[in-house]
């Protein structure tokens, strides 16, 4: 029914539990593990730097409104830079690829090179007052992308989409507005 048996490996005493538990117990450690892919509280941030091939593009907060000031100074659309800011601040890994490719290199020149983080293709710095974070963005694979986070040795993938939105041109996250008020 909606019960299971279940015993300790120190005990011959068998008792029921709820069948729902055998998930607990089925979880991988991916699953238990902090999916996190920069840890920033995005209320908090108040610079966002993008560079992507040979461009960059910088905004910063002042009070309260995000503003272009890399490669234009002008009002930024709030919305469209916050919700980079939202993305990469609740992003989710999708997997890990590898530990420490240090370690797992085996030799090679650049480990790194394998998923395209050696020369990133893109990254996207966050800074909120004096902490800094930093993803880079590498190869696509499958509908992802490599991934990792500058202050740690862990590859993993994200959504392409992530990459999408990191990837736009300056002209998308400028404000359209024609009047302010």
């Amino acid at each position: 029914g909606t019960e299971r048996y279940a015993k300790l490996a120190s005990s011959d005493r068998v008792i029921m539990v709820e069948s729902g538990l055998d998930r607990v117990f089925r979880k991988t450690t991916f699953d238990l593990r902090d999916k996190t892919i920069l840890d920033i509280e995005a209320l908090d941030v108040d610079h966002v730097e993008i560079d992507v091939t040979d461009s960059t593009i910088g905004f910063d907060k002042l009070d309260g409104d995000w503003r272009m000031v890399d490669p234009w100074n002008v009002r930024a659309d709030y919305s469209t830079v916050q919700g980079l800011v939202g993305r990469l601040s609740s992003g989710q890994m999708q997997s890990v690829v590898s530990e420490d490719p240090m370690l797992d290199a085996e030799g090679e020149v650049d480990p790194l090179e394998a998923y395209g983080l050696s020369d990133p293709a893109a990254t996207a710095t966050v800074r909120a007052g004096s902490a800094t974070a930093t993803l880079r963005l590498g190869s696509a694979v499958s509908s992802a992308r490599y991934a990792q986070d500058a202050s740690r040795s862990l590859v993993f993938t994200v959504e392409e989409s992530l990459g999408t939105d990191i990837e736009r041109g300056p002209g998308e996250y400028r404000d359209k507005s024609l009047f302010g008020f």
